[in-house]
């Protein structure tokens, strides 16, 4: 690999493993002052981010260079955001293009939002382990409970998905294209929610927590898988 990533590495050294370069009559050094480097390879959002696909990685410093990058709700974005929590790690990331063609698509799951209540309460969801929570009012109707759902799905750009909102019906699209979508785990938690106020979840699988029917449900409806053959190639130039 060249381009500055690791120059030291031919093209075909492919193994993950620790290296270290001996230089004769430097003097001691530790360890811990060798530079862990970390490739990320992933999907951009369905829109925006700057990286170009299928080039050289792109070394980030920082959440916001990552964010700038891949974008908001993207797996590649919440790969880095993790890594960024790890010290000494030199961090570089490289996106592989979306899935395109015989329907590539976004997986998907809906909450619906539904009854009569007149008492407040909260709601709370998991979505890929993050959690989103707000206060629904004794008067909100269905369609201000699922707009605010969305409001705190959407101030979050860590969260896998996006959301939208119609008539009480909260539609959350994976914020990458692809199967690996289909993995997405939505589940909710509705024991602070109104007397009244009914929460059904809908995608793929049902998925059970503490036994109660409707715990949650994985995403359903990601379609295409994406290559990495151009971006090996691009590592390998």
């Amino acid at each position: 690999m060249t381009a500055g990533f690791i120059d030291e590495f031919s093209n075909t050294d492919k193994d993950p493993g620790f290296y270290a370069i001996t230089n004769f009559g430097a003097g001691a050094i530790a360890l811990d002052s060798i530079p862990l480097k970390l490739l990320l390879v992933g999907l951009k959002a369905s829109t925006g981010g700057t990286l170009t696909v299928d080039t050289a990685p792109v070394q980030i410093f920082s959440d916001t260079d990552a964010l700038t990058l891949a974008a908001a709700h993207s797996e590649l974005y919440r790969m880095a955001r993790a890594a960024l929590r790890v010290p000494g790690l030199e961090i570089w990331i490289a996106a592989c293009a979306a899935p395109t063609g015989g329907g590539a698509a976004a997986a998907t799951a809906t909450i619906t939002i539904a009854g009569t209540w007149s008492t407040a309460g909260t709601f709370r969801y998991y979505i890929c382990g993050d959690e989103i929570s707000g206060t629904v009012g004794s008067t909100n109707t269905v369609t201000e409970v699922a707009a605010a759902i969305v409001a705190e799905v959407m101030a979050r750009s860590y969260i896998a998905c996006k959301a939208a909102n119609v008539a009480g019906v909260v539609t959350l699209t994976f914020g990458s294209i692809g199967t690996r979508g289909n993995d997405g785990i939505l589940f909710q938690d509705i024991s602070e929610m109104p007397t009244g106020l009914t929460s059904a979840l809908a995608g793929g699988a049902a998925v059970t927590g503490d036994g109660t029917t409707g715990d949650g449900v994985r995403f359903s409806g990601g379609v295409g898988t994406d290559s990495i053959t151009n971006l090996v190639t691009a590592l390998n130039a």
